[in-house]
C-alpha cells in the first residue's frame, strides 16, 4: 500500500492527516491499515498501554465477533 502524507496536525486527544493513495484503495482499506499499523507501534514502544486497554492481550474483530455471538 502506497500512501503519501501531505499534511498532519496532531492535538492532545486526536490526530488529523491528509493522505493521499491509489483509486483502487477504498477509504476503509487505508484506514484499516493505519489503524492496525499505529496500534502495533504503540504496543510495542509502550507496551503497558497494550496490558491496560487489552488485560495484555489484542482485541480485534475476531474477538468482538466471538464476544456478540456468546462463542466466547
Amino acid at each position: 500500500m502506497t500512501l503519501k502524507s501531505l499534511a498532519s496536525e496532531v492535538a492532545e486527544d486526536h490526530v488529523h492527516l491528509f493522505v493521499s493513495f491509489p483509486p483502487r484503495l477504498s477509504i476503509s482499506e487505508v484506514v484499516g491499515k493505519m489503524k492496525a499499523i499505529s496500534a502495533k507501534v504503540i504496543s510495542e514502544e509502550f507496551p503497558e498501554a497494550k496490558r491496560e486497554m487489552y488485560g495484555g492481550r489484542a482485541q480485534g474483530r475476531t474477538d468482538t465477533l466471538l464476544e456478540q455471538s456468546g462463542t466466547r
